[in-house]
């Protein structure tokens, strides 16, 4: 990824390669795709979206408000200090993996100043190159082939094993990704059963619907101190987390139909949850 980023860089090594990636430990944590440091020089933070979104601006600012947390406390330094502590230099990309036809005339950066703002130069600024994968043969270009190679297979096969097998034995005779699919097969075979598991997804999503939604019922029950504001505390605090399980699932491939199945929904209600 390095390499395909920076071709002019041939010194750097895989030992000079830290991952900086959030932990996702619990599911409502804050994660992202990928951060990495290459040497003490560069923080890189790198996002794949399926569908267009300027919002992504705003979930790197806060991946690296966290990174940046975790970099700082790594170094034991201290920002209430007068002593001015280090930062590493920071690039942000997008890899936008949506529709071929969707990618005419997307710019090649988006920027907090001309997504929010109308190009005004305001306090505060990021710059996110967006990735189309129009080099072939390199690392970006083979993640958007693989990732076309599996919708085509969803589609034919719905989410089933057969639709994951037939994604690795396409890309391995495609020479997509083939170097780490040949050592890793069972491994991403594994993982990708799991995010092709729809009861495991709906039942992860919906326990902790339930857990979060009676808890936050019960808070705001107590703070209202009656029956009837306990019963509106719970029917809050389900159609809250019913709302952050509908976007999740969008965002797993899940359709609006399959999403208001499983949540006992209208589709038009699920469809207005999504739309923001």
């Amino acid at each position: 990824m390095y390499q395909a980023l920076h071709p002019e860089d041939r010194k750097m090594t895989k030992e000079q390669i830290e991952i900086v990636t959030l932990e996702n430990v619990l599911m409502n944590q804050m994660y992202n795709d990928l951060g990495f440091k290459a040497g003490d020089r560069l923080l890189i933070l790198v996002e794949s979206q399926s569908k267009w979104s300027e919002n992504i601006l705003v979930r790197i600012l806060l991946y690296l408000s966290q990174t940046i947390q975790e970099e700082i406390a790594e170094k034991e330094q201290n920002v209430y200090s007068s002593r001015k502590i280090t930062l590493p230099e920071m690039e942000f990309y997008m890899i936008y993996i949506g529709n071929e036809n969707e990618q005419q005339g997307k710019p090649a950066y988006i920027s907090l100043s001309e997504s929010f703002y109308e190009g005004r130069s305001t306090a505060l600024e990021l710059k996110v190159r967006v990735l189309y994968g129009e080099t072939e043969g390199d690392i970006v270009w083979q993640y958007v082939q693989f990732t076309k190679i599996c919708r085509s297979q969803y589609k034919k096969y719905g989410r089933t094993k057969k639709a994951v097998e037939e994604t690795i034995r396409l890309c391995m005779e495609q020479n997509v990704l083939a170097e780490f699919l040949k050592g890793r097969k069972k491994e991403v075979m594994d993982a990708m059963n799991i995010l092709y598991d729809q009861d495991y997804i709906w039942n992860a999503a919906l326990k902790e619907s339930r857990d979060e939604g009676l808890e936050r019922g019960l808070q705001r029950g107590r703070m209202e101190g009656e029956a009837e504001g306990l019963q509106r505390g719970l029917q809050r605090g389900r159609l809250e987390n019913s709302q952050k399980i509908a976007v999740r699932m969008a965002g797993l491939g899940f359709s609006v139909e399959e999403i208001a199945n499983v949540l006992d929904e209208e589709v038009k209600t699920v469809q207005t949850w999504l739309n923001g």
